[in-house]
């Protein structure tokens, strides 16, 4: 069996930083942000920047100023510092749908395609939202060469919004990549009809003018994109382009001024620049190669590989500085994609005979005779290279078509002790090596299962075996060791340092129960002590892995963490196979951010540790946490097949998997388990909800008659009953469902399923007696109170909401989704007293959007707008589609005397399906405003 990791990945995965700004500066921060918002409603976007940098200089975890810095910078052309910019705002708990689109184009404009197309997660945005993504990541496909996915994405786009200009967009560079100019042409005009002011769209039906070869009719639209935005970058140097090739060369040298100045580093106008320049001055046409060729060579390999106009013009700038080596690099990289570009087949080929290797030159040519057989340039250059190995009749007959053109007891434990190491130990093992330890408890046996037992948490059958080994071999040094390990496990830290002191009495060199008394030092505390005696052992057996890794372990405790690592590393470089030491060097690496290293640490482990379930769930854990989703996934599709029929195992990685967000995955991870035990009861609640979460209602239904046939009397079978019901709006039979199953037994989650059905079907009075009747039954429930405190406020009762909030919290008192009804029920009987509630969970959880909301609405009330403004903008940053929290701020803003804002945020509220209690006040509140 394996025991999955959960210490530092756990917390990674599971929990995000917190910070403390002291109240003087969070008002600063407000300040700062107001401004920066005035300064980007006026088009000031560096003075807008410089406000946001000053506000997150005094919070770098501002959610609204990171969004607004984030939207800046792509604005600007700064892609690397948004992404950045933007993943700070998702660690700290930004609404996805403010991020999202922005992230997107951030990895777009830098050329990372594959993660586009795979890492952002689209699940969290409405499906109105997820349409620019989709035809960000259409475009990455075609780049990428994936045409059929890429119709797909922009199939599923335009079928959510008809004319959706980017996946539109998208869809004209699509066909253009397909050699579709036709098509490609006919779509562009009619999203021109569609976006007659956008010049995204007019560069659109440019570049399929273009590459039809319609030069002056593509120049004309180029002209109005720019008209209509001045900074478009592609559409100028598309236009530089055209009028280089018409030799139109004083208005090609003015387009350069205006690139220069709206994109100075942009390396296609460096190229331009020293083309124009060659026959005038031949220093000043060098330099600017040399330029463009610097630009482009900075930018990373990986995304040179994709982006085939930078690789050419990469080849171009340095073949124009004569650079042959470097210009051959690129144009390789530029075939390995684009395999049928004659053009760039014959530079190649020009540049191989230049360095003298014509029979690299013959193989780089030879693979476009297919369909370049008419190009006499080709052919000639072809036929010189065959000329200079000396094959004179080959390049004679070229040359003529182009100028016509112009069973022992040791052995079983060993063979179930090597199934265990696997990971693929069965049940069947286990009984086995009971077997033979009952035989013989003096056995290896009896090590194996005390190991299992430890590795499993069964603490008590663990020290049971280790406590009959120590006494019929009471001399051996193992046995002892490992009893006392048993000892530690259970947190019998006295127990545990008199079994291995009393070992060392008998055996005083013994390793093993030194490390582990120093481990014992290091849980209570001392770890002067510990450290002292770690590094005598370190100095006396310098290349022990586990007193280095112990070290490791002391150094963390006492907050020493980049020391931790260094030993952390030192035992991996050591031992490199040793598991233990890799997966605790990750740990340490993720809790210090560097999850590349730590996922270079787990292979290392993965790959010396065969197939290790442990290392491969730390893997997979790391993988999620970079968001390289699609490589986790298929890490836990390796761990299923390693893992073969070990259902603990099986039922761990399903947990992973949806953890991960696949369904499918995980339903043939359980589907596993119901193989060898169709009446696995995990597996089939499991399963069950998973099917009826799905929508699969019959198949829900079937796994469903499995349980409560295995388990009659069990109540959550009866609850799971409940709920598929009520998947189908089977309202009456839900309800029936749930008191069957408190017929069974009183239990008070199914009390509760009880009264939210009641309550959906509009019998609040009903819910109300449920709740009260289940609470006098079960007058300890927390849930149930909580339940009919939640009913109270529904009904506007709120004096008697308040009496079992207050009963509540005297049991959970810093409970924030309590603090925050109180502060609610309070604020209509005491917006003062509420506010104390409120600033109660707000400290709690500043990263609730629905408790800033609360706070900052009740400083409102309380007449401190300006305070509660940036609470309420806080809010909308981590729930930018929750109407009641968008009419707060919008209300807010209005008072202030900021309509343009507020009237944006009114839209939104009121465009809204969800409903909010306070509806018609937002109603009332968009007259005002657009009276």
């Amino acid at each position: 069996m394996v025991v999955f990791r959960k210490k530092a990945l756990a917390v990674a995965l599971a929990a995000l930083l917190s910070s403390s700004v002291s109240g003087a500066n969070q008002a600063d921060v407000a300040n700062y942000y107001e401004d920066a918002n005035r300064l980007f409603y006026s088009d000031d976007l560096p003075g807008a920047m410089i406000q946001l940098k000053n506000a997150l200089q005094l919070n770098p975890k501002h959610l609204p100023s990171l969004l607004l810095s984030g939207d800046i910078l792509l604005k600007e052309g700064d892609a690397a510092a948004a992404e950045y910019t933007l993943r700070q705002a998702q660690e700290f708990g930004a609404d996805p749908s403010l991020l999202v689109i922005n992230l997107a184009e951030s990895y777009l404009q830098q050329g990372k395609y594959r993660a586009l197309v795979e890492d952002i997660n689209a699940d969290d945005i409405s499906p109105t939202e997820r349409v620019p993504l989709l035809g960000y990541q259409a475009e990455a496909l075609t780049v990428l060469g994936k045409f059929t996915d890429a119709h797909l994405k922009i199939e599923y786009a335009l079928s959510l919004e008809n004319n959706a200009l980017l996946p539109s967009l998208a869809e004209v560079a699509l066909l253009l990549k397909e050699g579709k100019r036709t098509d490609a042409q006919e779509k562009a005009k009619q999203l021109l009809m569609q976006y007659p002011d956008d010049p995204r769209a007019w560069n659109s039906l440019a570049s399929t003018l273009h590459a039809s070869g319609r030069l002056s009719e593509a120049l004309k639209a180029y002209s109005k994109a720019l008209e209509l935005d001045r900074a478009h970058v592609d559409a100028r140097v598309a236009k530089i382009g055209i009028l280089v090739d018409l030799d139109r060369k004083d208005d090609a040298r003015a387009e350069l001024d205006v690139l220069k100045e709206v994109a100075e580093h942009e390396p296609r106008g460096a190229y331009f620049r020293g083309l124009l320049l060659e026959d005038e001055n031949e220093t000043e046409s060098k330099e600017s190669y040399q330029l463009a060729a610097q630009i482009i060579d900075a930018v990373p390999e990986q995304r040179l590989k994709l982006d085939a106009r930078l690789l050419m013009l990469g080849a171009l700038s340095h073949y124009a500085l004569a650079q042959l080596e470097e210009a051959r690099s690129y144009l390789e990289l530029y075939l390995r994609r684009n395999t049928t570009d004659v053009g760039a087949r014959k530079l190649l080929g020009d540049v191989l005979l230049k360095q003298d290797v014509p029979e690299e030159a013959i193989r780089v040519l030879q693979a476009a005779r297919a369909y370049a057989s008419r190009d006499p340039a080709y052919l000639s250059l072809l036929a010189a290279a065959y000329s200079a190995t000396g094959r004179d009749t080959q390049a004679a007959s070229i040359l003529e078509e182009a100028v016509g053109l112009s069973r022992n007891l040791n052995l079983q434990t060993q063979l179930a002790q090597s199934r265990i190491k696997a990971g693929k130990s069965v049940a069947e093992d286990i009984e086995r090596l009971q077997s033979l330890y009952e035989k013989n408890p003096s056995h290896q046996s009896g090590v194996v299962l005390l190991v299992h037992y430890l590795n499993e948490g069964l603490i008590d059958q663990a020290q049971a075996i280790g406590k009959t080994l120590v006494a019929n071999s009471p001399d051996n040094a193992t046995y002892q060791n490992l009893y006392g390990v048993s000892l530690l496990a259970a947190g019998q830290l006295s127990a545990a340092r008199q079994q291995f002191e009393h070992l060392l009495s008998i055996t005083p060199a013994f390793l093993p129960a030194k490390i582990n008394i120093a481990k014992i030092d290091t849980l209570e505390g001392q770890l002067l002590q510990a450290r002292e005696s770690l590094l005598a052992l370190n100095q006396a057996e310098p290349e022990n892995v586990k007193v280095a890794l112990e070290l490791a372990r002391v150094e963390e405790a006492d907050g020493n963490i980049a020391e931790a690592r260094k030993w952390a590393e030192r035992a991996t470089s050591m031992q490199s196979g040793y598991l233990e030491a890799s997966l605790y060097l990750a740990d340490i690496l993720v809790a210090l951010k560097a999850y590349e290293e730590a996922e270079s640490a787990i292979r290392a482990a993965v790959h010396a540790n065969g197939n290790s379930l442990e290392a491969k769930s730390a893997l997979a854990q790391i993988q999620f946490i970079q968001q390289k989703n699609k490589a986790g996934l298929t890490t836990l599709k390796t761990m299923v097949k390693d893992a073969g029929f070990d259902i603990d195992a099986l039922y761990k990685i399903a947990r992973l998997q949806l953890r991960a967000g696949s369904i499918k995955d995980a339903q043939y991870s359980l589907a596993k388990i119901l193989q060898v035990d169709s009446q696995n009861y995990q597996a089939l609640v499991l399963i069950t909800e998973l099917q009826s979460k799905q929508g699969l209602f019959n198949d829900a239904q079937t796994s469903l008659d499995q349980l409560r046939a295995a388990y009659p009397q069990n109540p959550v079978s009866a609850k799971l009953q409940g709920d598929l019901f009520l998947a189908q709006g089977r309202l009456p039979e839900a309800e029936t469902a749930y008191r069957e199953g408190l017929a069974l037994q009183p239990v008070d989650s199914l009390a509760v399923s009880l009264v939210r059905t009641l309550q959906q079907q509009g019998r609040i009075d009903d819910a109300l007696s449920e709740a009260a009747k289940w609470r006098d039954t079960m007058p300890d429930s927390l849930i149930l109170k909580a339940t009919e405190s939640e009913l109270l406020l529904h009904k506007q009762n709120y004096r008697g909401a308040v009496v079992l909030l207050a009963e509540l919290l005297k049991a959970q008192p810093d409970n924030v989704s309590l603090l925050n009804n109180m502060a609610y029920a309070l604020s209509h009987l005491n917006v003062g007293e509420a506010l104390k509630f409120a600033k109660h969970a707000y400290g709690l959880a500043p990263e609730n959007p629905l408790v800033t909301d609360t706070y900052g609405w009740l400083l409102v009330k309380n007449g401190d707008r300006e305070e509660g403004l940036r609470y309420l903008r806080e809010a909308v940053a981590r729930a930018a589609n929750r109407p009641e929290i968008l009419y707060h701020l919008s209300s807010v803003l209005a008072e202030l005397g900021r309509d343009a804002e507020a009237k944006r945020y009114i839209v939104k509220a009121l465009a809204s399906d969800l409903p909010f209690s306070e509806r018609h006040k937002a109603e009332k509140l968009k007259e005002h405003l657009f009276e």
